[in-house]
């Protein structure tokens, strides 16, 4: 995990909207929650998701 030393708005939204999309929300119901003015901007959100490798491996097996 990727620990930030002055976290942003924009680092918490994105946080948010990874956490939804992790859960099985899909981009339109993010996208509204969100309020973003284009669904660019939400789907470049959810571009960014940090997984960690560990994570992918303990899933894996």
């Amino acid at each position: 995990m990727v620990v930030h030393k002055s976290p942003s708005v924009l680092s918490g939204r994105r946080v948010f909207a990874v956490e939804l999309h992790r859960q099985g929300y899909d981009v339109a119901h993010i996208h509204h929650m969100l309020g973003n003015r284009t669904l660019e901007t939400t789907q470049k959100l959810l571009t960014t998701d940090p997984v960690s490798m560990g994570a992918i491996a303990a899933n894996a097996f």
